[in-house]
C-alpha cells in the first residue's frame, strides 16, 4: 500500500512537472516551418453547453471522439466582439456558393461570427451530423493527462493552420486555455464517414463481386467494374500523395518538441 501510494505521489508530481513545461513545448512547436509559412487562420470557439454530443465514433489512448449532434449557441463566442445578426439570406447565400466543401474561411463572407452562425444553421448535410468533437477521456491517470492535455493542445495549433483538401479540417474549438484543468477543452473536425481502412475492406468486396465465382480462371469476370475499381484506388492514392507532399513541403514538425 505504501509503496502504491508513493508511486501515485510521483506520477502526480512528474504530472504538474510536464504542465509546467507545457507553455515552452507549445512555443518550439511555433519552430517548425509551416508556422513560418502560413499564418494561424482565425478559428470559432464554442462553450461546451453549445454542443450536443451524440454517439461516440472512436476511442484513443488520451481522447474520445463523438458525433456533434446538434450546434445551438448561447451568444457570441469568447473573445468575439458581438455583432448584428447575419442575414439567414446572406447565409444561404454563403453556403450555397460554398457547395460542398465547406471552405468557409476562404469566402469574402467568412467572419469568427459568422462561422459560429453558418455551423449552427448547418450542423447536419441530409439529415447527417457534419461535425465530430475530440476531447480528453475523464478517467486518464495525472501523468496520462499532463501528456494528453499538451498532445491536444499541439494537434488544434497544428491545425489551425494546415489546410489542405486532403486532410481533415479543424472547424472549432473549446473556448479556453487548452491547458485549462476542468476537463472542458475541445476541437471540432468534420466528421469522416469513412476512413482507409473501411475503402480497402469495400475495395475487396467489390473485387470479389467483379471477378465471380470462375474469376479465379479468368471467366466471368466484370472488366468495366475492376477497371472502375481501379480507378478509384488510383485517385485515393494520388490524394494521399498529395496530402503527404503539402506536409513534407511544409514540415509541420520540430525536432526538438518531445512530450515525455
Amino acid at each position: 500500500a505504501l509503496q502504491l501510494a508513493t508511486m501515485v505521489k510521483d506520477h502526480a508530481l512528474a504530472a504538474t512537472k510536464l504542465l509546467a513545461k507545457a507553455p515552452g513545448i507549445l512555443k518550439e512547436v511555433d519552430d517548425a516551418v509551416i508556422f513560418k509559412n502560413h499564418p494561424a487562420r482565425e478559428i470559432p470557439s464554442f462553450e461546451p453547453n453549445e454542443l450536443k454530443f451524440g454517439p461516440i465514433l472512436g476511442v484513443g489512448g488520451f481522447c474520445v471522439v463523438r458525433e456533434v449532434f446538434e450546434v445551438r449557441l448561447k451568444g457570441h463566442g469568447k473573445g468575439e466582439k458581438k455583432r448584428e445578426s447575419v442575414d439567414d439570406a446572406k447565409v444561404n447565400d454563403a453556403v450555397r456558393r460554398l457547395g460542398t466543401s465547406d471552405e468557409v474561411e476562404n469566402d469574402e463572407f467568412y467572419h469568427i461570427s459568422e462561422a459560429r452562425e453558418l455551423m449552427a444553421k448547418n450542423y447536419k448535410r441530409d439529415g447527417d451530423a457534419r461535425y465530430a468533437v475530440k476531447y480528453l477521456h475523464n478517467d486518464l491517470k495525472p501523468l496520462e493527462e499532463a501528456r494528453g492535455r499538451i498532445d491536444l493542445a499541439i494537434e488544434a495549433k497544428y491545425l489551425s493552420v494546415i489546410s489542405h483538401p486532403n486532410i481533415i479540417k479543424m472547424r472549432a474549438w473549446a473556448a479556453c486555455d487548452p491547458l485549462c484543468k476542468d476537463d472542458s477543452y475541445f476541437i471540432v473536425l468534420d466528421r469522416l464517414y469513412d476512413t482507409l481502412d473501411v475503402r480497402i475492406d469495400k475495395w475487396k468486396q467489390t473485387k470479389k463481386k467483379a471477378k465471380g465465382p470462375l474469376g479465379i480462371i479468368g471467366l466471368g469476370s466484370n472488366k468495366e467494374a475492376l477497371k472502375d475499381l481501379m480507378m478509384d484506388r488510383l485517385l485515393v492514392a494520388y490524394d494521399l500523395s498529395a496530402a503527404f507532399r503539402y506536409l513534407h513541403e511544409n514540415r509541420p514538425w520540430h525536432s526538438k518538441t518531445c512530450i515525455s
